[in-house]
């Protein structure tokens, strides 16, 4: 189980770190319409689903966190 919950740790600190600067990067870029970025409603929509399952690996991570800490001290 411990495998399991620091696997689930890692992959929450990776997906995080991984999207801000997509999230950074595009609000900049879809910021005014461009070629770059031609249609900022979709960005939106996908910069809200992202934010989503950031704060779904958060949740993730903080319950990985809370059992390691548990299995941790029953040792």
């Amino acid at each position: 189980m411990v495998k399991l919950h620091v696997a689930i740790l890692v992959s929450a600190v990776v997906w995080i770190f991984g999207s801000l600067p997509w999230l950074i990067l595009n609000g900049i870029l879809c910021s005014q319409p461009s070629q770059v970025c031609t249609n900022p409603s979709a960005f939106q929509q996908q910069a809200a689903l992202v934010l989503f399952m950031d704060a779904v690996f958060l949740a993730a991570g903080f319950f990985a966190v809370r059992q390691l800490r548990r299995d941790r001290r029953t040792r």
